[in-house]
């Protein structure tokens, strides 16, 4: 019917029912384009959280553990084994010397000992010298004797010797004279008669008293330089006792609380072999404070190399913080990095099954999206 006039009721019955057909249909259409809508938004949830798992296994694929990192856990666990060992034996090492130190405490210094046998053996040389200085004296004085001896002996011949050269010089002067004297002649000079002719000196006897007096002069002299010589030894000899008589006196000054040779000799050698034994003992120590030094050294570059690996730890960590990861805390390097990579071994197994599980689920929906499309 195309107008009401057209209408009967039965075309009107049937028009009303088609009405009511059409207005079920058109609800059933709607609630099935929201069903439609309502799969497309879950396939697409579906899809974004596929991408989300897949970018997440791709940062877990790259959790790797780097090459080296068990030899620079070898090396770091070494390294402080080393060090461990180095300090110990430092230590111990440092305890023997200072309880060797403790017990060579009573012991004198050798230095000081070395010193007092030294002015031990000074006070018995200057007295040998002062018993040989004194031998000495007692010879120079003898000998100083005898020269002042020979000297004055010396000083009478040469007098005795001049006055008969003098004399010997004023008769040769009246020689010539005499010579023309005789006996109860006048003489040539006074015209008395002479009545006995004196003796006179003749020049060669003159020459033999002048030679006398020179040999006297000679000897003289001789004697007296031997004399001077003798008191200047005298006088040397003299200096040098009374130097030493000081040098004795200020040697028995620094003996006064000093021990005896014998015992300075004994206590010498204990306190020089308590040296030498502390002495190797501190070369021991140095020893090991050098091998300490030298564990440090190798156990900071082991840890250099560690604080390397540890940090691109950290940073692979970082990558996937927000997949919470765990915290590094092993007891070692390769105990963290172990630690990371099985979690991210798990979390990815766990990401795939979940990734499955939305794969199935998509095509789930797909396949009621082409259901309520037909």
């Amino acid at each position: 019917a195309t107008t009401l006039d057209d209408a009967t009721p039965e075309r009107l019955t049937a028009a009303r029912s088609l009405v009511a057909v059409l207005a079920e249909l058109e609800i059933e259409v709607g609630e099935q384009l929201a069903k439609l809508a309502e799969i497309e938004s879950a396939l697409t949830e579906r899809r974004d959280a596929v991408n989300r798992i897949d970018a997440d296994l791709e940062r877990l694929q790259a959790l790797t553990t780097p090459t080296g990192v068990d030899e620079i856990d070898a090396a770091t666990s070494a390294a402080k084994s080393k060090l461990i060992e180095a300090e110990t034996d430092l230590v111990e090492r440092r305890r023997s010397r200072d309880a060797l130190a403790e017990r060579h405490a009573a012991l004198a210094d050798p230095a000081k000992l070395t010193q007092q046998l030294a002015t031990r053996t000074r006070h018995t040389e200057i007295a040998e010298q002062l018993t040989a200085t004194c031998s000495d004296l007692e010879a120079s004085a003898a000998r100083r004797a005898e020269a002042d001896d020979a000297v004055a002996a010396a000083t009478e011949a040469l007098e005795a010797a001049q006055a008969k050269a003098a004399s010997a010089r004023a008769g040769a002067d009246a020689a010539d004279w005499i010579a023309q004297l005789e006996a109860g002649e006048p003489c040539p000079i006074c015209q008395q008669p002479v009545s006995d002719v004196p003796d006179h000196v003749g020049h060669d006897e003159l020459s033999e008293r002048e030679a006398a007096a020179a040999a006297a002069q000679r000897s003289m002299t001789e004697s007296t330089t031997v004399a001077a010589k003798a008191a200047a030894r005298a006088e040397s000899l003299e200096t040098k006792w009374a130097e030493l008589t000081k040098a004795e006196a200020e040697v028995v000054a620094a003996l006064a609380d000093v021990p005896q040779e014998d015992e300075l000799t004994e206590a010498l050698a204990a306190a020089s072999s308590a040296a030498a034994e502390r002495s190797t003992v501190s070369a021991m120590v140095a020893d090991a404070e050098t091998a300490v030094a030298a564990a440090t050294s190798a156990l900071d570059k082991a840890e250099g190399a560690e604080s390397r690996f540890r940090r691109e730890l950290l940073t692979a960590r970082d990558r996937v913080a927000d997949l919470d990861p765990p915290t590094p805390g092993g007891s070692s390097l390769g105990d963290d990095w172990a630690a990371i990579t099985h979690w991210g071994a798990e979390r990815s197994a766990a990401l795939q099954e979940t990734r499955a599980e939305i794969a199935q689920a998509g095509k789930d929906l797909a396949s009621a999206k082409a259901g309520v499309v037909e």
